[in-house]
């Protein structure tokens, strides 16, 4: 309160990042697909976007998740690259 928001002259509550954007960058450890095919990432998205961007008056950019993550792997170089150029993008 009065970071983010606060409560305007008429008592609703108003933003205070405005002019800012944000795109947010999920991980999970379970295959994207489970994640689509049950409705979470669509849950989570919805989330982020209204009730935690968007309320702060950030421009909501986009939910990215990436499923089925294991550091372990070899692939995780190749994972890295793709949130930094998404992150720049």
């Amino acid at each position: 309160m009065g970071f983010a928001v606060k409560y305007n002259d008429e008592g609703m509550l108003e933003g205070l990042l405005k002019g800012r954007s944000a795109k947010v960058i999920s991980t999970s450890g379970a295959p994207t697909f489970l994640y689509c095919i049950n409705g979470i990432r669509k849950s989570n998205r919805n989330i982020w976007k209204k009730t935690i961007v968007e309320f702060c008056g950030i421009k909501f950019d986009g939910y990215h998740l990436y499923g089925g993550m294991d550091t372990r792997s070899k692939k995780v170089d190749k994972l890295f690259t793709s949130v930094k150029k998404l992150a720049n993008s």
